[in-house]
């Protein structure tokens, strides 16, 4: 196997509950589970630590990291950051009214995942799809990389941190958000957005015991 192809069968593992913070991770045993040499094993777990999910730690080896209070919230705010500057970026340039499209299909994709919800990870990759799809329409290479980074993450927090029951987090569809920010201005579609997402955050600071201080 690659390393690529490694790197994406760990962070399946991670984002599954396959692997769960704290659980140490032999690099040789990983190999003889997916019949390859340690090589790619090995580089696949630097990429890995790099982006933040595996941490090594002396005289102890590599482990699933720990995932602290400022990795939630950090996160948080960096995925609200970068969200509001795409949408306004979109609306500005009038790219966002040319994937409308693509935006309702993922917002029913999204809503069928949330009336099945059999999955609660389903509903998240669901969720997580349309908001990458719309910072994508910002056309801005480093913006949609940068939240890309971010976006995974998400669900790895939500798993494994602060969100083990029903994640009610969208109070506006993602159907009507969609028609609300085609007919919004760069600046009325940035507030849409903060409010949409901070519509969750209540919950992460219930679960965190710290007041919502938004």
């Amino acid at each position: 196997m690659l390393s690529g192809e490694v790197y994406e069968t760990l962070l399946a593992r991670l984002m599954d509950g396959e692997l769960l913070p704290g659980q140490l991770i032999n690099r040789r045993d990983i190999a003889a589970q997916l019949g390859t040499s340690t090589a790619p094993v090995l580089e696949a777990m630097k990429q890995l630590e790099f982006d933040g999910y595996l941490e090594t730690l002396p005289r102890k080896g590599t482990q699933v990291r720990l995932i602290s209070e400022e990795d939630v919230l950090g996160n948080y705010v960096l995925r609200v950051g970068i969200e509001c500057m795409a949408v306004r970026m979109s609306i500005a340039a009038g790219t966002l009214a040319s994937h409308r499209e693509e935006l309702l299909a993922l917002a029913d994709e999204d809503a069928e995942a949330l009336r099945q919800y059999g999955d609660a990870r389903q509903r998240w990759r669901a969720d997580i799809a349309y908001h990458t799809a719309l910072v994508d329409t910002c056309g801005n290479r480093k913006l949609i990389e940068e939240y890309r980074r971010v976006a995974l993450p998400n669900i790895f927090y939500r798993a494994h941190f602060y969100i083990r029951q029903q994640d009610d987090e969208n109070a506006t569809t993602h159907r009507d958000l969609t028609k609300a920010l085609l007919a919004a201005s760069p600046e009325e579609a940035e507030q849409l957005i903060r409010t949409h997402i901070t519509a969750g955050k209540p919950l992460i600071c219930r679960t965190l015991g710290m007041a919502d201080e938004r």
